[in-house]
């Protein structure tokens, strides 16, 4: 969280969805979006593999290695205000805002 590694998993297993990937909130079965998260995201990414401490603080500071082949989705948020968030991953993740309000709001560090 902000981070600083807040717990530790190992877990080895294969992940299947046929859902979109919801970012503060739960899509439910007939694609509705529920639950939504009040409060403020930025910089969030996903990698297929493990990352070390220092990715992590990375992400936090807005600074992430997009040439990385296991990072497969990266959100700045910093995208003009609109309907579409944009991935940086090089993927094409691209997703779709519902419900979301923009803030220019910069958080200290």
């Amino acid at each position: 969280m902000d981070g600083i590694k807040t717990s530790k998993t190992s877990l080895d297993a294969t992940f299947s969805n046929s859902y979109p990937i919801a970012i503060g909130g739960d899509i439910q079965t007939n694609l509705s979006f529920m639950n939504p998260y009040n409060g403020l995201l930025d910089n969030i990414a996903i990698w297929n593999s493990a990352i070390s401490d220092e990715d992590i603080l990375n992400v936090a500071a807005g600074s992430v290695d997009t040439s990385d082949a296991s990072l497969v989705g990266y959100w700045t948020f910093n995208d003009v205000p609109g309907s579409q968030i944009i991935d940086y991953s090089g993927y094409g993740n691209d997703g779709g805002i519902i419900g979301a309000e923009w803030s220019f709001d910069v958080p200290d560090l």
